[in-house]
């Protein structure tokens, strides 16, 4: 097997064992970078590490990141070993945000003699892991860790999958998180590079994905390119344009896009997305191909050709023939001339777009000379302005520009002057009699005010005194009702004492005891009447209904049922009488004495 043999072979045992026992490896980190646990990134984007936060320019502080130990760079050979199995398939980049990422497409080197071994670097997201590390397009990978590319590319042999795919697959193991030592030959200089793999975003992994195929087919038009800078058969080449065919067709969507945008702002954002994707690239690279096709009348295949003709006649809508084109900008507007600008600035190295070009620049050149004019005339006009509502209406530097203008615009400023001072004067009348009605209709408000204030107080007063009048007669219908009381209980009082009959408050009690008041006169208040049993003789009850029966009432007493009297009564005691009904009853008996008031 060899001495080659035996150390490859050791180097898969070592692998192996590494990934049973789980060890982790240095990989060989330059000195600095292990001792020291800062690291900040400078404007020129250059890595730096320092021992102490205070080594580092305190404008770099904010963006300093320590290194933690728990952070140690994972080592190559434990890289090799976690790419042992299934790799058979080509790794997707859709599917990369599980796994570490660097943002970076790699390729398989073509064979060569002197060619060291190891893997290109065929394109780099911007502002990815890998081009934050700095990866730049068209580097070869010779190294990871402390492992050479050598050594993983003969592990991937060995699995009969390719190396890019191979060492892409190891790396989309990994923990995001996870830093890695990579050595890159730039040129004919080795240089090492230390990135920390990540996590894309979702817009990271949509554009990362757009330029993996993009770089693809750049891949299959350069070995197209290849082919016809060769001396190869004609059916050779009808196969080499047929591959790239469905090329022409994907591109035909973007030519169709930028014949459709309008207004330049829109197209140069149209051609800065198509520049990220590298849809740009490629549609450049397809444009050399035609020109080639086209110059040398090469054959295309049939099935293929009007991909190529579509293709040629879309380029052909960008760029009409010359004198269409200038009837085309002699009617553009500013607005359209720069559309026409960037779509000639995009399509520049096909056919003349040049001298059009230049055509287009100095057009607008002009009328950029003419929009400066007319700005400076619209800024003192409106500067004119703005001094008018403040009451100012000369300015000397404003003269001065005025001044530097043309005739026709001087003379249409000073018109504007004269009208902004006619208009200030009649604001001003305006305002006067504004002022001077306002000032009328607040004196008629003021003195209908008075006139509302005066009236309300003599309702005030009115109501003041129908109040203090009703106060007083009620005042004086209590004190009328309270002497009347007074005369009443006087009165009663004396006839009471004439016949020495004492008070009760009602017939109850007389009712319910009437041998306690037997021989006696007593005043009786509000006996109503009820029935006659006899001449002089009546039935009446009291407040709560109870019956008594009173005799010598003179014939006049009461004139009909129901009416109540206070009378003085001489208790008699009990005495048989009739109900209503005809039955027999026993009746307190009372003998009418006299009326009380």
């Amino acid at each position: 097997m060899g001495r080659d043999g035996v150390r490859l072979g050791s180097v898969v045992l070592q692998t192996v064992l590494l990934a049973v026992l789980g060890l982790g490896l240095g990989i060989g980190l330059p000195s600095r970078a292990l001792a020291a646990p800062y690291r900040w990134i400078d404007d020129q984007g250059t890595v730096h590490y320092s021992q102490r936060l205070d080594e580092v320019p305190e404008r770099y502080r904010t963006g300093t990141s320590q290194l933690a130990a728990a952070t140690t760079p994972a080592d190559g050979r434990s890289l090799v070993a976690q790419s042992s199995s299934g790799l058979s398939s080509t790794v997707n980049p859709l599917q990369m945000p599980t796994g570490g990422w660097l943002g970076i497409s790699l390729a398989d080197q073509p064979a060569g003699p002197n060619a060291p071994p190891g893997v290109l670097i065929s394109d780099v997201l911007p502002s990815g892991p890998g081009d934050r590390a700095g990866f730049r397009t068209g580097d070869l990978l010779v190294a990871i860790g402390t492992i050479q590319l050598q050594e993983i590319l003969a592990e991937a042999q060995g699995a009969r999958v390719p190396g890019s795919t191979f060492v892409l697959g190891a790396l989309r193991r990994l923990a995001p998180g996870t830093r890695l030592k990579f050595d890159v030959m730039r040129g004919q200089e080795r240089s090492t590079l230390l990135a920390e793999l990540g996590t894309p975003t979702a817009e990271q992994t949509l554009l990362f994905g757009k330029r993996e195929r993009a770089t693809q087919q750049l891949q299959q038009i350069a070995v197209v390119e290849q082919w016809l800078a060769a001396n190869v058969s004609a059916n050779d080449l009808a196969r080499a344009t047929a591959s790239i065919g469905p090329l022409y067709r994907d591109q035909n969507l973007l030519l169709r896009d930028i014949m459709s945008t309008a207004g330049e702002s829109t197209l140069r954002s149209e051609l800065l997305e198509a520049k990220q994707d590298r849809r740009l690239e490629v549609l450049h690279r397809l444009i050399g191909v035609l020109q080639t096709v086209e110059t040398r009348s090469l054959p295309v295949c049939c099935g293929q050709a009007d991909h190529y003709r579509e293709f040629s006649r879309n380029l052909q809508g960008l760029l009409p023939p010359k004198y269409y084109f200038k009837k085309t900008v002699d009617s553009a507007s500013p607005f359209t001339l720069g559309a026409i600008r960037s779509t000639l600035l995009f399509i520049e190295p096909y056919q003349d777009a040049h001298e059009r070009l230049q055509d287009v620049e100095s057009r607008l050149k002009v009328s950029e000379a003419a929009l400066a004019v007319n700005t400076e005339f619209a800024a003192v006009q409106s500067q004119l302005q703005a001094n008018a509502d403040r009451g100012v209406f000369r300015d000397a530097t404003l003269d001065v520009r005025i001044a530097r203008l043309p005739d026709s615009m001087r003379t249409s400023l000073r018109d504007y002057e004269k009208q902004l001072v006619a208009t200030a004067e009649q604001r001003k009348r305006d305002a006067d009699a504004a002022e001077a009605e306002r000032r009328k209709q607040k004196e008629t408000m003021d003195a209908g005010f008075e006139q509302l204030k005066a009236s309300k107080q003599r309702e005030d007063e009115r109501r003041r005194l129908e109040r203090e009048a009703t106060e007083a007669k009620a005042r004086a219908e209590l004190d009328a009702a309270r002497q009347q009381r007074e005369q009443l209980e006087q009165g009663r009082a004396k006839v009471l004492a004439k016949f020495r009959a004492s008070h009760v408050s009602s017939g109850d009690d007389l009712h319910d005891n009437p041998f306690k008041l037997q021989g006696q006169a007593v005043g009786v208040m509000d006996i109503r009447f009820k029935r006659m049993i006899e001449a002089g003789v009546a039935v009446c009850e009291t407040r709560n209904g109870q019956e008594l029966l009173v005799s010598s009432l003179p014939v006049d007493s009461f004139s009909q049922a129901g009416e109540s009297k206070s009378l003085v009564v001489k208790v008699i005691g009990t005495q048989p009488a009739k109900n209503a009904m005809g039955g027999p009853i026993t009746l307190t008996h009372l003998e009418y004495v006299a009326v009380l008031p």
